[in-house]
């Protein structure tokens, strides 16, 4: 089985942040999000021959996985023309020659922990061509949302793109397991209104062949859509998958509120780091404090209490709105 990744976006709702950088390279606990993505394909699945589906500020991604020896895989590259390509069906047909059989499909903007193989299995056992991990949530105008057949049932009825009044609360999350045969139907499906050629669509011509499921596991998932999604993930994950790691020699003066991530390259002296404080490469702190943060590369942070804030060396976004000078 071989896995592919749809990393092509601009991830305009993290702006500022994304000006110029993929969203799915920001970090969380220390790791590229797409990283994560692929960790999973990899150690979960046991799927090492990876495509991703590049566009945006490709050279970012290339140059952190190359060809993705370093990371245990075998990773391919194809780029989505942003300006000629529209929707995830568009995004998707671009794998049609990597895949042979059945594949697994991620949104590299999404984190995805738990057991999905019991995803993949139910996907086989069914013979299904298209098996979705799907999810209860409180907002479901803001996903795909699926019927399925009976409230016991794991076979999808249909499917409705966004709508403002959800039939029910169980939404697509972004893990999928397909079938070859999906290229087929994306080719037979017009665009949409949104003038997009919707997967979604493909996938209700499926469910009404029968031959399209709906799995919930106990997992956990995370859409990562606005900055401080990066901060409830980053939290998230160094509670549950990541320990504190420092990468970093530490100077003096410095207390450590466990857990935090520090990446290489740093000069901390004289300040207090965490509890959930994430901090990138090559990162100056002095005489400062910093609690639920994430750092980003190259940031300077001097004489300053940061808590609740996504900052890079041009952005500083403030979400529970404390930064505060200490000098002041």
């Amino acid at each position: 089985m071989k896995g592919v990744i749809l990393a092509a976006g601009k991830g305009t709702r993290m702006y500022p942040l994304t000006d110029n950088f993929p969203k799915c390279m920001l970090p969380v606990a220390g790791k590229p999000i797409l990283e994560w993505g692929i960790s999973l394909l990899r150690d979960e699945l046991k799927i090492k021959d990876i495509l991703i589906i590049v566009g945006f500020a490709k050279n970012v991604i290339i140059d952190k996985f190359n060809d993705g020896e370093e990371y245990g895989v075998d990773i391919t590259y194809i780029e989505q023309d942003l300006d000629k390509v529209y929707g995830l069906g568009s995004a998707l047909k671009l794998a049609r020659d990597f895949v042979n059989d059945d594949f697994v499909l991620l949104l590299g903007d999404n984190l995805y922990k738990g057991p999905y193989k019991e995803i993949v299995d139910k996907h086989k056992s069914n013979g299904s061509r298209a098996t979705i991990h799907i999810e209860e949530v409180s907002d479901p105008e803001r996903y795909g949302v699926v019927v399925p057949h009976t409230w016991t049932s794991e076979k999808i009825k249909y499917l409705v793109e966004k709508p403002i009044i959800p039939p029910t609360n169980l939404v697509i999350t972004g893990f999928y397991v397909l079938h070859k045969e999906i290229f087929e139907v994306l080719d037979k499906i017009p665009l949409s209104s949104r003038g997009e050629l919707e997967l979604t669509d493909a996938l209700n011509e499926l469910a009404k062949l029968e031959k399209a499921y709906g799995v919930k596991i106990d997992g956990w998932r995370k859409d990562l859509g606005y900055p401080v999604d990066l901060l409830d993930a980053s939290k998230w994950f160094l509670d549950n998958h990541a320990s504190s790691s420092i990468n970093s020699k530490l100077g003096e003066g410095v207390t450590i509120i466990d857990p935090v991530f520090i990446g290489r390259g740093c000069k901390i002296e004289n300040s207090i780091l965490g509890p959930y404080a994430t901090v990138g490469n090559n990162v100056v702190i002095k005489d400062s404090r910093v609690v639920h943060s994430v750092i980003l590369d190259d940031v300077t942070i001097s004489n300053t209490t940061v808590i609740d804030t996504v900052t890079d060396t041009k952005n500083k976004i403030e979400l529970n709105l404390l930064v505060e000078s200490e000098e002041s």
